[in-house]
């Protein structure tokens, strides 16, 4: 295969898949579809490209390969379906879907049409998180006791229609907020077996909870805890992970004087006197490169170069799966008060009435603008 053609639905989060495609040696994007002329006119002046309102246009194409699906959350199975039975590679933004049932669907059309899927949950390429996974995959840490992660921001982004503010559309703060993380959790630790999950609402803007922890254990006995808010500080993660060999700690994002971004590990000593100190600085971390680096359009030019090469990409739609299984258990764990066992199986049917259809015209309510 020479040069892919690619082309980008949605254009929110979908302008960093923009990005990664425009600026790929071997790809060229080359349209893109939004329901607001605003976004189209963006695209067109900074990449060039050809503009679509109606998707249906970019799958008839030709000369497009490869699709990005970066509309809301409910629609992704729709237009992910569509496109790979249109014979297009698909990269979906995160998460999959808000139902076990859709990314089933997704998967099966990814396999009978014999092109790629991949759900973008791009801080697996970031380099702080990419270092933590080799420390855990080369043995430095032994095996994993423990695992923290945080993340908090101080503001949410204002979609169109207002729609992530929704259950309905965006599903939970678990799943629109807390894949990434829970992403990281199964990536770092490996299967989980069970979850308890408890969360709280404050803004009245929104029809689901602001704060949640989860709970997790996993199958290999290690213990972790998961926890977001977005009525915190400017954005920041804050992770550390407990092995039998060694712990491991980072913390990335913003703070009132700046960006920080800091990765320690320590040994475990024989002698508490002296267990209290970091050993030393993994790697430096705090670097210009590090800071600017966006993961999405970085995710996108590897998710090329595995169409390219005919290799696995990062995140299959089976990976993706599992990280909507887990927030779905966590949200009946929420709704029920107890600890919900993995695998789920099927979407509670109490969380599947509510998310709306695939379909729905969720620009067109009263108040949506």
């Amino acid at each position: 295969m020479g040069v892919l053609g690619a082309a980008v639905i949605g254009l929110g989060v979908g302008r960093s898949h923009c990005e990664g495609y425009a600026t790929h040696p071997k790809c060229r994007l080359v349209a893109v579809s939004d329901l607001i002329e605003e976004r189209l006119s963006w695209a067109q002046e900074k990449y060039g490209v050809e503009t679509h309102k109606d998707y249906h246009e970019i799958l008839a194409r030709d000369d497009v390969d490869v699709v990005s699906v970066c509309t809301p959350d409910f629609t992704h199975v729709r237009l992910a379906v569509e496109a790979l039975e249109a014979d297009k590679h698909v990269l979906v933004e995160k998460p999959m879907a808000l139902k076990l049932e859709d990314c089933d669907a997704m998967i099966r059309a990814a396999e009978k049409s014999g092109r790629m899927l991949s759900v973008d949950h791009c801080l697996r390429v970031s380099p702080l998180f990419s270092t933590i996974k080799a420390l855990i995959d080369d043995g430095t840490l032994g095996d994993m006791a423990g695992l923290g992660i945080y993340h908090w921001r101080g503001s949410f982004l204002i979609k169109p229609g207002r729609w992530i503010q929704k259950r309905r559309y965006a599903g939970s703060m678990t799943l629109q907020e807390m894949c990434h993380s829970v992403d990281l959790a199964q990536w770092f630790g490996g299967e989980l077996s069970e979850v308890y999950a408890v969360g709280k609402s404050v803004r009245k803007d929104f029809d689901y909870e602001q704060t949640v922890y989860i709970n997790t254990k996993f199958k290999d006995g290690a213990i972790g805890l998961i926890a977001h808010t977005i009525l915190g500080f400017p954005g920041r993660w804050t992770l550390w992970i407990i092995g039998s060999k060694a712990s491991v700690y980072s913390e990335s994002g913003r703070t009132s004087k700046g960006p920080i971004s800091e990765l320690r590990i320590k040994e475990h000593k024989e002698d508490l006197v002296e267990d209290h100190e970091y050993d030393k600085i993994v790697r430096d971390v705090d670097s210009k490169e590090f800071r600017e680096m966006d993961v999405i359009a970085e995710y996108t030019r590897r998710y090329v170069d595995c169409i390219l090469e005919d290799r696995k990409p990062p995140v299959l739609g089976q990976d993706g799966k599992k990280v909507v299984e887990i927030c779905l258990a966590s949200d009946l764990s929420i709704h029920e008060g107890k600890t919900i066992a993995l695998p789920l199986g099927e979407t509670p049917k109490s969380i599947a009435k509510t998310i709306a259809r695939p379909d729905y015209r969720y620009l067109d309510e009263p108040g949506s603008t």
